[in-house]
């Protein structure tokens, strides 16, 4: 759903299996699924591996820091590099 693919997710071991048949078949659903991914790769977060090292360093320092507060584990959500 990321990059903009919902006809590559699968909810079941089966329904995995016969995507990638279909998809090994399908020289169109190919071709379609390399478009897609060139575009989404310019603009999508997915492909943006500056902005996820900032988000997870930014969850470790957050980590650290509930740790040398003497909190326990819990959610962490990184949004836009803020941690909330």
């Amino acid at each position: 759903m990321a990059v903009g693919l919902p006809w590559m997710i699968a909810d079941s071991q089966d329904k995995y299996v016969q995507a990638a048949i279909d998809y090994a078949a399908d020289l169109t659903m190919q071709a379609s699924t390399k478009k897609v991914l060139d575009q989404s790769r310019l603009n999508s977060p997915l492909f943006d591996t500056a902005l996820y090292t900032r988000h997870l360093e930014a969850a470790y320092r957050e980590m650290f820091e509930r740790y040398h507060r003497g909190e326990g584990p819990d959610a962490i959500y990184v949004r836009q590099g803020v941690v909330t």
